[in-house]
């Protein structure tokens, strides 16, 4: 008998639990798993009735469980400050905008997905306003697609304004992907690198992000991904280097960027050609090593501030490289020689080792402009929408309880 009573006992007070849970908790959502929701190619919504259809703007009108497949070109779909959830499971895209072109996305919260937003042989497509956090892989893929031989990847598409963090892979990743825009975001805390540019990646720009306290390098360019513009952005606290450039990826600009708090702030290496990287007008402090280089040469290395690295500067045996273009060169925080002319470049050469050295060394800092990032505005705006959202249904709930 006492067993029995202690079960029944038990028994009460799991139901109690479960209905105290229901009153004080009336709105909890309940997680569970959906099929896709699809955008067809006629313009028509199916899987959802949470998505309300004007033209072709289609606008959240609540939180979303499960993947959206778009089919249709030329549409906007706005989040109106709304989750698009995710379970976590595998082989799903929060949003798949594959073979896609000049489709928006904004305004929306992506979680839990493998990819947040999948591009595949997409282009024209912005995606603004968003925050991408806590996806399995990347938060935003940019993929490409083998066809008879031929490779078509994602281009002139723009990415801007997004927080994009907390990631298990890369903030963004890049595969045979050029002529994309990639600016004014918060890419941080992903567990890989913020940027990643793979096989080809290359005439892409990289302007005023923040990109911070990524798991491997801020920004990486791998595989012939030359050719890109990186200017303007703010580049720390990365566990491996601030931007690595490797496996002939040449060409590639880097100006006007903040890099500081890095393993290498910049690292170029394995070119089987003359790298011809230019950097310039940067500032290059409190890394490890401010600049890197191995099996690479011909790189233009001028007008940048190198100030506190453990080593400023260091290069393989055969890396030869110009540190300055034939009348000023760098600001070494540790140069120590005179300027008896009073023209603000140093009486004799910063000497790196025998092949490379900077002849005209600089006396006085270099002064980097400073982009003006829109990223704080764009977030607080995204904010403020949320906010605003948040409180017209509050609004409309009172109306309707006032009823």
């Amino acid at each position: 008998m006492v067993p029995m009573v202690r079960d029944r006992r038990a028994t009460v007070l799991l139901l109690m639990i479960l209905c105290i849970a229901l009153v004080a908790f009336p709105n909890v959502e309940i997680v569970k798993a959906e099929e896709p929701i699809y955008i067809r190619a006629d313009g028509s919504v199916e899987g959802t009735e949470l998505i309300r259809k004007d033209g072709n703007v289609y606008t959240f009108t609540a939180n979303i469980y499960g993947p959206i497949v778009v089919e249709k070109d030329d549409v906007a779909i706005d989040g109106a400050g709304y989750t698009l959830n995710g379970t976590g499971a595998y082989h799903r895209e929060g949003i798949d905008l594959s073979d896609r072109n000049s489709v928006a996305i904004k305004n929306m919260r992506i979680c839990g997905f493998e990819y947040g937003i999948y591009l595949q042989s997409s282009s024209s497509n912005t995606i603004c306003g968003n925050n991408i956090i806590a996806n399995g892989f990347a938060g935003i893929k940019l993929a490409c697609f083998t066809k008879d031989s031929i490779v078509i990847g994602c281009s002139f598409n723009s990415i801007y304004g997004n927080n994009i963090t907390d990631n298990s892979g890369e903030g963004i990743s890049l595969h045979t992907s050029p002529q994309n825009s990639i600016h004014d975001n918060n890419i941080t805390n992903n567990g890989v690198d913020g940027l990643y540019l793979d096989r080809c990646s290359f005439n892409n720009t990289i302007l005023r992000n923040d990109i911070k306290n990524n798991g491997r390098d801020g920004i990486m360019c791998v595989i012939a991904s030359g050719g890109n513009r990186i200017s303007g952005n703010n580049i720390s606290n990365n566990r491996g280097n601030g931007v690595t450039l490797t496996l002939n990826s040449n060409v590639n600009i880097i100006s006007e960027n903040n890099i500081l708090n890095n393993n290498h702030g910049i690292e170029i290496n394995n070119s089987q050609y003359p790298s011809n990287n230019t950097i310039s007008v940067n500032n290059i402090t409190s890394n490890n090593v401010g600049i890197g280089i191995s099996a690479s040469s011909d790189n233009r290395i001028y007008n940048n501030n190198f100030v506190n690295n453990d080593i400023q500067f260091l290069a393989d045996v055969g890396s030869v490289n110009n540190l300055d273009n034939g009348f000023e060169g760098n600001y070494w925080g540790n140069y120590n020689g005179t300027d008896n002319d009073g023209d603000r470049i140093g009486d004799t050469p910063y000497i790196i080792d025998e092949k490379n050295r900077d002849n005209y060394p600089l006396m006085e800092p270099v002064i980097i402009p400073e982009f003006p990032s829109w990223t704080p505005l764009l977030i607080t705006l995204v904010a403020a929408v949320t906010v605003a959202v948040v409180y017209r249904r509050k609004l409309q709930n009172w109306g309707r309880q006032m009823k």
